[in-house]
């Protein structure tokens, strides 16, 4: 039974990712699209280095969120699995590594989300730390 609980949430992910991703990408775009960032057409009298130090943080976040998230589902249905089975999870040794997983994946989604929220700010701000040495 859990087997086709996780079979069916992947499957439900898999054609949200799609939809948003390959047939509705507006969404997406409309919601992470910063105010004051790169134009539709790509400038290269605009694009200075603040720019590109900004796509590197969006990208650095997006890797984050597609290495992190998998893991992160993987650990909490193996964990999941382990209640199941009316295991002891304080006695549990095997449980430490799994609790431990979960968080370090948990904090590489949040530290990936905060890149991708924050990328103006973050950007703006190691570009005058580096301008003004």
């Amino acid at each position: 039974m859990q087997t086709w609980i996780y079979l069916i949430i992947v499957v439900i992910l898999i054609v949200v990712v799609f939809y948003l991703l390959i047939i509705n990408p507006d969404i997406i775009i409309a919601r992470l699209k910063p105010k004051k960032f790169l134009d539709e057409k790509i400038n290269f009298e605009k694009l200075n280095s603040e720019s590109l130090l900004q796509v590197a943080i969006l990208a650095i976040g997006i890797l984050l969120l597609f290495e992190s998230i998998p893991e992160l589902i993987n650990k909490l249905f193996t964990l999941l699995k382990i209640r199941n089975m009316n295991k002891n999870i304080s006695d549990d040794i095997n449980t430490l590594g799994i609790n431990s997983e979960i968080f370090s994946a948990s904090f590489k989604v949040l530290v990936g989300l905060i890149f991708i929220i924050f990328q103006n700010g973050m950007g703006k701000m190691l570009y005058n730390q580096n301008v003004r040495k």
